[in-house]
């Protein structure tokens, strides 16, 4: 299985996966020590049902990660090829779960230039201003100040990729603002 980096596409299937195949791993180890134990002495009482309790929370935090991709999804292929088309020159970013404070929301599509990000989310109960104030404070922090904006509408998020990619902006600057804007992806 190919690695998919965080803001590439198939990003949330790709973690989705991984996250499963290590929560069944992890819970086959403690299911194996306790069995072990439980075979050689007839009895759950001994030093192998203690080790099995003390691995349990490792192997939670794999199921606790597991569960928090779960919610989410990979936007449609045929989305990001439009999308990638239109905005050739600009970076697009796909299959972000970000964190703002309180509240994860879920960002199938970010475009970012040198002092915008536009995001996209199909969540119509996410309030915009909360995510945009969140974003721009948090890239104001790493030292860039930029203007944030969440479109809950894909058309408009669409016409506005298009309008954006033929403008000229600061390659490296918009590099930076987009290693910022991962630090708040899961």
């Amino acid at each position: 299985m190919k690695q998919v980096e965080k803001g590439e596409y198939g990003y949330i299937t790709y973690r989705r996966k991984i996250q499963t195949i290590k929560s069944v791993i992890a819970f086959a180890i403690v299911l194996a020590i306790f069995l072990t134990g439980f075979l050689i002495c007839k009895t759950r009482n001994n030093i192998c049902t203690v080790m099995a309790v003390l691995c349990v929370l490792p192997a939670s935090r794999f199921l606790v990660a597991l569960l928090l991709f779960v919610r989410h999804k990979t936007p449609p292929r045929e989305q990001y090829d439009s999308l990638a088309e239109k905005g050739s020159h600009l970076i697009l970013l796909s299959d972000c779960v970000m964190t703002c404070k309180e509240k994860n929301i879920d960002v199938p599509f970010a475009v970012i230039t040198d002092t915008c990000i536009y995001c996209y989310t199909e969540n119509q109960a996410f309030d915009e201003k909360y995510f945009e104030e969140n974003v721009s404070d948090f890239i104001k922090s790493c030292g860039d100040t930029v203007k944030v904006k969440l479109y809950k509408n894909y058309d408009e998020f669409s016409k506005r990729v298009s309008t954006l990619n033929g403008l000229e902006y600061q390659q490296k600057k918009a590099e930076r603002i987009k290693n910022d804007f991962l630090i708040l992806v899961i």
